[in-house]
């Protein structure tokens, strides 16, 4: 019997060069969410979402990801889970020696059989969706960073997963390539029945994003609930750290 949500995070607990970073975080997302991670900058939102994606292990805690704990999970396991996720990361992190096209078709190459030419179709189709077809031939290099945020959409989509990590996937862009970046998302979304964590400093993109939101300081959870409830919610220190007055001290 599976558990009732499809990711469940409990008592997280991480610290680095002996600061705690997070300290008991709890939270549960239901299949098809968007779960958006909000909070100062420094409050280990980053930090989580690697954690939720198996990237760091937890000192303390576990990750449950529809039934299974992702890090007590065989290697088989934890292989066909990955094959099910897309993430993109914050500084993108393409593959510098390879081209536009390459960087997408990688997960296709290294994860399925596919053959070149069922490869190639899904690559144009995502190249297209993203609106970055005349820049296949490429390197990351030359590109502005929100044509790079653009291919990581892609290539974070490529394998068609069920769960998608996205790190600050607005920051550093001006509001038309961040509301771009937005309208990438959602349309993922609306394709499949797509469970996502979301992590971001903009609160714009997690209003328009969000079907609840999560909001950490200083390595705990404050206040968990949709964005009417968030925007909303009495407590004058969620209203600090919704409106950015609110800075993440060095302990927790």
């Amino acid at each position: 019997m599976k558990d009732k949500y499809f990711i469940m995070v409990e008592n997280i607990t991480f610290s680095f060069d002996e600061r705690l970073i997070l300290a008991g975080i709890s939270s549960e997302i239901n299949q098809g969410e968007t779960m958006v991670i909000f909070g100062p900058s420094g409050c280990g939102k980053s930090t989580l979402l690697k954690i939720c994606a198996g990237i760091f292990p937890p000192q303390e805690g576990r990750v449950i990801i529809n039934g299974i704990d992702i890090n007590r999970a065989s290697k088989t396991e934890l292989l066909n889970l990955r094959k099910k996720m897309g993430f993109l990361f914050q500084d993108v992190a393409l593959i510098a020696n390879m081209n536009v096209y390459d960087n997408i078709a990688f997960p296709l190459r290294y994860h399925t059989d596919l053959d070149e030419i069922d490869i190639k179709e899904k690559v144009i189709e995502l190249l297209k969706l993203v609106g970055v077809e005349e820049y296949k031939d490429l390197l990351p290099a030359p590109l502005s960073l929100g044509l790079k945020k653009r291919v990581g959409v892609a290539r974070a989509l490529v394998l068609e997963p069920n769960i998608l990590f996205f790190d600050e996937p607005t920051a550093d862009l001006d509001h038309f390539h961040a509301e771009e970046i937005s309208r990438l998302i959602h349309t993922s979304q609306e394709k499949k029945d797509t469970t996502s964590i979301v992590v971001t400093n903009d609160l714009s993109f997690a209003y328009n994003t969000a079907d609840r939101m999560l909001l950490i300081d200083r390595g705990k959870v404050v206040a968990v609930g949709s964005v009417e409830e968030i925007k909303h919610h009495p407590d004058p220190l969620i209203q600090q750290i919704i409106s950015g007055i609110r800075e993440c001290g060095p302990e927790i």
